[in-house]
């Protein structure tokens, strides 16, 4: 007797997906709750901080929002989930385990900002929406290298999750625009006026000022200093990331280290001149993302050969012999050479360099995955002993920094920081091997 399958996750409960760096998320879940009808939301971390650190943010983009976690009493965790039923809060954000066994009529949409670690808590999150035969909705945001968990839930699901593109900056500043429209119908319906209507006639005729511009004036008083309209071009672009495209991995080194290679074909390596192959000669006609130019200086000179596929390996450092000083050296290090970044650009370290093994092209893929970011936002790559700098954008936001300090390049966490110009606080000093004493010879 054969059992048929079936799905682990209700047929009315409509499940897409958004590709997005972590840096956007905050970003990105503005604009859904801006632009996506909703009547209250769950919207599930994977931490108890990230629970009130997100609540935070929410509440100070104007959102009614409040976060339910394992730290949080039971009896404080009754009173929001009432608040949440009653309509006094719109937004829960929660854990999976204080949201177990939650069901409240008004939830229609589920939100994970992280994707669980395992299929069944995503089971578990999705079904706290489309209960009692009700239709619910299911948003899951996936970092390009969480793509192999967005399979596996959909293998467990037995169902496709759907992508879903963010609404547009249009679209939003149209929402904004019509609630902004809602409260002054709102406010005309209101008692009270009369006293307003007054004033405003008042200032009319003592000022010779139109009633619509005064109108105008006290528009912007109301809005605060919280603009209306969403920017048409924002600072940082998410990428977007074709779910089926696997670039394949261009070297053999990169298979046998634990170094991240760049997975967008933009920052795949040029080929060394006098490669004889058909391949090598496509790979290197192929046009370049990066500018040419920004790789000549003395201090960079080599990462141009890092961006060679064959090129010669990455200067190794070699102990020096005993005749040589066992002191400090002699010349004076390049570490602590003056370096000034390009315009409109701003230089941070990172402390990974030439003795973990990093080259240009695993910076670059790191730094472009994890933040989102194209190569032409990327500047000037200094490879130095032990760290490195690397031009970037000016303003970077915080929360991107934040990020980028504990992504891992060559076995090393990057706790990029700005720059300051000072010597390395432990400078790279290669450990000399101890002479060897004679042994005494007995007669």
């Amino acid at each position: 007797m054969k059992i048929a399958s079936k799905t682990t996750t209700a047929a009315n409960i409509r499940q897409r997906y958004w590709l997005v760096s972590g840096v956007q998320k905050l970003d990105a879940l503005t604009r859904i709750l801006e632009a996506e009808p909703f009547d209250a939301m769950i919207v599930f971390t994977r931490t108890k901080q990230a629970t009130e650190e997100l609540a935070e943010r929410l509440q100070a983009r104007g959102f009614s929002a409040a976060a339910i976690n394992g730290d949080i009493v039971q009896a404080q965790r009754e009173r929001t989930i009432q608040q949440l039923k009653d309509g006094k809060i719109d937004i829960l954000v929660a854990t999976d385990v204080a949201a177990r066994g939650l069901d409240v009529e008004r939830i229609s949409h589920v939100l994970n900002y992280d994707i669980p670690n395992d299929t069944e808590p995503y089971v578990h999150r999705i079904g706290r929406t489309g209960r009692a035969g009700r239709s619910g909705e299911a948003i899951l945001f996936v970092a390009p290298r969480e793509r192999g968990m967005l399979r596996a839930i959909e293998r467990a699901t037995r169902q496709t999750i759907e992508p879903m593109q963010l609404p547009s900056v249009e679209t939003v500043n149209e929402a904004r625009v019509a609630k902004f429209k809602d409260r002054i119908t709102s406010a005309l319906a209101a008692d009270g006026l009369a006293v307003f209507r007054n004033v405003i006639e008042a200032y009319e005729r003592e000022h010779n000022v139109p009633a619509i511009e005064i109108a105008s004036a006290l528009a912007r008083l109301a809005q605060g200093d919280k603009s209306l309209l969403l920017d048409a071009k924002p600072r940082f672009e998410p990428r977007e990331f074709a779910r089926e495209e696997r670039a394949p991995r261009k070297f053999e080194h990169d298979r046998k280290s634990d170094r991240a290679p760049a997975r967008d074909s933009a920052f795949a390596p040029s080929v060394q001149r006098g490669e004889s192959s058909a391949g090598a000669r496509a790979a290197r006609d192929k046009p370049k993302t990066f500018d040419e130019k920004k790789y000549k200086s003395p201090a960079s000179e080599h990462r141009n050969n890092a961006f060679a596929a064959e090129s010669p390996p990455a200067r190794e450092h070699k102990p020096r012999s005993d005749h040589d000083n066992a002191g400090p050296r002699a010349k004076p290090s390049r570490d602590t050479a003056p370096r000034e970044a390009e315009h409109g650009m701003e230089t941070f370290r990172i402390e990974v360099g030439h003795v973990h093994g990093v080259k240009p092209n695993n910076i670059v893929g790191a730094i472009a995955n994890e933040a989102g970011l194209d190569a032409k936002h990327i500047g000037r790559i200094d490879i130095r002993d032990e760290h490195s700098l690397i031009d970037l954008p000016e303003g970077m936001p915080v929360e991107l920094l934040a990020h980028l300090k504990k992504v891992w390049v060559s076995g090393q966490r990057l706790r990029i920081t700005r720059d300051k110009g000072e010597a390395p606080s432990t400078p790279f000093a290669p450990k000399h091997a101890k002479p060897k004493e004679a042994k005494k010879k007995r007669f």
